[in-house]
């Protein structure tokens, strides 16, 4: 039985607990809700609570809304809510954040800002095989295009990240320390990570070179001439419902290059398919024939993913504690045939137009 999603979340219960002090607190949310918003909530439930507090609501009228927090501070809720407000306006489908009568994109209840939601209903998208890899990055290649040109309020925080050469080092710093710190492990799982950084470090430091060379700091000037990102692509966090795709959960948006994207939807592909050239250049040119790239920033995208962004994921996030030994070596095998293709398409790229860099 397939698994319903709602703003990205597992349903998890249909009623609040019975625990008082939840029971008390979601009370006088929903009152500050109905005062905010002019509403007359009937029915909530709660459908996550840990990183982030999902409640699904529900007005007299039958009307369903989603009321989020994400624990964050009142500028990086105003931007992500900003953004979804923006992108929707030009046609990106997504949940609209809701303005409170006072036309505020949030309120503040004990201390964290909580945003009003358009429901969003559906199932996962699915990645089962190339076509649905296609599919899934030209719905983020109509996101990054609809991006381009957002007049922001002045009043707003822009949060991007410009500067890949301090993350290539930081990064590299990071795996290096790792690499020193871990050595003498007897995990098998950490075992064959550690037997394998020495040939991701030389390819990350050979990115970190071509970016320097590629100029790639050009590409950060302005925001408006740059993309927004998800931060956190993947097949759950577009909803499948009624032939239309849903975009949800987007609150590490921030501009960005378009392939931290494209890189995080890639590795949930060979998560479960074997990398194949083929493949992967068919997912740039579907993207791009939304979302065009030009020469300069295609290659920009190329160096992003001969960087090993993948494995420092899995490493900062100790993945290899919940992974199989099999899904590790499959990683890293993956991971390293992708490299290896990556950095001949990049050697061919020098040669076929020696001004690219």
């Amino acid at each position: 039985m397939p698994i319903r999603k709602f703003y990205g979340c597992r349903l998890l219960i249909c009623n609040t607990p019975n625990a008082n002090g939840k029971d008390v607190m979601l009370n006088k949310l929903i009152k500050r809700v109905n005062k905010n918003y002019d509403l007359k909530i009937k029915k909530k439930s709660l459908i996550k609570k840990d990183s982030a507090m999902v409640v699904k609501l529900t007005d007299q009228s039958g009307t369903k809304y989603a009321l989020k927090t994400l624990y964050t501070n009142k500028q990086r809720q105003e931007f992500i809510a900003r953004s979804e407000l923006l992108l929707s306006k030009k046609g990106v489908k997504l949940a609209k954040p809701i303005p409170t009568t006072d036309n505020k994109l949030y309120f503040i209840y004990r201390g964290h800002p909580y945003v009003l939601y358009e429901w969003a209903e559906g199932e996962r998208h699915p990645l089962n095989n190339s076509k649905d890899l296609e599919s899934l990055v030209k719905t983020i290649a109509g996101m990054h295009k609809a991006s381009y040109n957002l007049n922001f309020p002045k009043k707003t925080k822009v949060y991007r990240n410009t500067n890949w050469n301090r993350e290539y080092k930081k990064r590299l710093k990071f795996i290096k320390q790792f690499y020193q710190t871990n050595k003498n492990s007897v995990h098998p799982r950490l075992q064959a990570y550690l037997h394998a950084l020495p040939f991701f470090s030389n390819m990350g430091k050979k990115a970190l070179k071509l970016l320097a060379n590629s100029k790639a700091d050009s590409l950060s000037k302005k925001y408006k001439e740059q993309i927004l990102v998800h931060g956190d692509a993947h097949q759950g966090n577009i909803l499948n419902h009624d032939q239309e795709k849903t975009i949800i959960d987007l609150e590490d948006i921030r501009y960005d290059l378009p392939s931290k994207d494209l890189i995080r939807i890639f590795a949930k592909y060979t998560k479960r398919h074997k990398f194949e050239g083929e493949v992967f250049e068919k997912m740039l040119n579907s993207y791009e024939k939304i979302n065009p790239l030009g020469k300069k920033k295609r290659k920009v995208v190329l160096i992003d993913f001969l960087f090993p962004n993948t494995i420092y994921r899995m490493l900062r996030l100790k993945k290899y504690k919940i992974q199989s030994l099999g899904e590790v070596k499959e990683i890293i095998k993956q991971e390293k045939k992708m490299a290896r293709y990556i950095s001949q398409l990049l050697a061919n790229y020098d040669e076929k137009d020696p001004t690219s860099a």
